[in-house]
């Protein structure tokens, strides 16, 4: 008995090893060769089961769980050549395979229905074995069959095959099975009935052992149920992670991956569409290296970098691949990055406002966002008499005054115009372009909306006006500086709260 289950332990594993090995493979080779695969795994599961419950019912005694237990192996046992039958038809790609496999089933059922008419020898391992000269060979011969006609397809489709490596495939498989039948019928009859000697399971394990061996062997040596090439590529292309579009000579989309659709929010990116529809200023005829581009999808924009090369490089007006890759987060991040730099560089803290960097610093964004405009209109305001209401009321009251104060210019000049805290209580107020002609208005706005200010939170006299320059001319910036700031000046001599352009300028 102790050979008996080094022997099933040995089988055992192999038959595990093989299922772990070919499963690897799901999902790699298409359709028709997942369900080879799992053809060969429901045969393999059947022995597993058929192995382990014989075992198992010869240490259970005669009650009802030894009956149920012999119960299961029997089913097994005949359910065994029927999965083996449909591994072949499946290999040799014979359709359709119900029919015969409910043929094989009912065979084999009937096989099973006529056994429980004898009684079992309850002490045996192989406890279903008949010693009758006629009855024996029959039920060894039932059931082969199935194992028996299976061989028989895989031989067939292995002599028809074209190629050699497919015709070695199916006859090594198709060797192994043969070898298994021979085995099987020795162990079900000629050794225990014409012979007298009993085996117990051995020639069963090694009927087994022989067919996962020469399986493996057709399965790693010979590259049975290994990924196509074709399949690979294409499932390579559809899932990986990089977006990647086949375009043709003609700017049409030949293919398109799933993190394409994705990255450009288009599951109708599909083939026969052409690609300036989703990105406007493609080219076709041009080699892009890591370009930046914006798109717009569903949830705003989206930025990417694109890269094209023709496929074959020796022929440039050849077919496109595309890569496309989503740098929105990093985008984003840059930009938020640069909008707090911005902020601390350039923004007063309390106000809010641009502080007087923004418009001298030649690096600053208001000078790298294009070319100034040849007629600019520079307004220069100082808050009157604000230093005696700072030391009457407090510096706290003072900056709430600025604060008041830049939302009030906030609100008072156009979309467009820039608003500087200069330094202390002076504001500056650039106008460009059209907005220029109206200066003068914007200042007026500006000087009544001030003097309109509910101050009475800061103290019952708290009160604001403003003396205003105003001149128009051309950069640099500078020079309109110092003439505002003149004429800004000529509004305090004139007894402040009023507006002062400067002679000549544009009003």
């Amino acid at each position: 008995m102790t050979v008996q289950i080094l022997a099933f332990a040995v089988v055992f594993a192999a038959l595990v090893i093989l299922s772990s090995y070919v499963r690897l493979n799901i999902g790699l080779g298409g359709t028709e060769s997942d369900r080879v695969i799992r053809a060969l795994l429901s045969f393999v599961g059947t022995s597993n089961v058929w192995m382990v419950f014989t075992l198992a019912s010869y240490f259970a005694p005669d009650a009802l769980p030894g009956s149920i237990l012999r119960f299961i192996a029997l089913c097994s046992m005949i359910t065994a050549p029927v999965t083996f039958l449909y591994f072949a038809l499946k290999l040799a790609e014979v359709k359709p395979v119900a029919p015969p496999i409910v043929a094989a089933l009912i065979a084999n059922g009937g096989l099973l229905v006529a056994r429980y008419l004898f009684p079992f020898n309850i002490g045996a391992l192989a406890f279903w074995r008949l010693r009758h000269p006629v009855l024996s060979p029959l039920a060894a011969i039932w059931f082969c069959l199935p194992i028996a006609a299976g061989t028989a397809l895989l031989v067939r489709s292995g002599a028809r095959g074209q190629s050699p490596r497919r015709k070695s495939q199916l006859r090594m498989i198709a060797l192994g099975a043969g070898i298994a039948t021979a085995c099987v019928f020795l162990s079900e009859y000629v050794f225990p009935t014409l012979l007298g000697v009993d085996f117990g399971l051995l020639l069963m394990y090694a009927a087994l052992l022989i067919f996962v061996a020469l399986t493996c062997h057709a399965t790693r040596k010979l590259g049975l149920m290994v990924t196509r090439p074709d399949y690979v590529f294409r499932s390579i292309f559809k899932h990986a992670p990089k977006a990647a579009i086949v375009v043709g000579s003609d700017g049409c989309i030949v293919s398109a991956n799933n993190e394409a659709k994705r990255i450009l929010d288009a599951e109708s990116l599909s083939p026969g569409a052409q690609m300036e529809d989703y990105i406007s200023d493609y080219r076709c005829d041009v080699v892009y290296n890591y370009r930046e581009i914006t798109v717009g999808t569903g949830d705003g924009k989206r930025y990417l970098l694109l890269s094209q090369f023709p496929i074959d490089a020796r022929h440039h007006d050849s077919e496109k691949v595309i890569i496309l890759t989503d740098i929105t987060d990093m985008k984003l991040r840059l930009m938020h990055e640069n909008t707090m730099l911005l902020n601390k560089t350039y923004v007063d803290r309390l106000t809010g406002l641009y502080n007087r960097y923004y418009i001298t610093d030649p690096e600053s964004p208001f000078y790298s966002s294009g070319d100034q405009p040849d007629t600019i209109a520079l307004l220069f305001i100082d808050a009157d008499n604000f230093k005696a209401q700072n030391d009457t009321y407090g510096h706290l009251a003072g900056d709430d005054i600025l604060c008041e104060l830049a939302d009030c210019i906030r609100e008072s000049i156009p979309d467009g115009a820039c608003a500087v805290r200069y330094g202390g209580d002076e504001f500056i107020v650039v106008l460009s372009g059209d907005h220029a002609y109206d200066a003068q208005e914007v200042a007026e706005r500006i000087r009544n909306r001030a003097s309109e200010l509910d101050l009475s939170h800061i103290g019952a006299d708290a009160k604001l006006s403003l003396s205003i320059g105003l001149v128009c001319g051309s950069p640099p910036l500078v020079e309109l500086i110092d003439r505002a700031d003149r004429a800004m000046y000529t509004s305090k001599r004139r007894g402040k709260n009023t507006v002062t352009a400067e002679q000549g300028d544009i009003a």
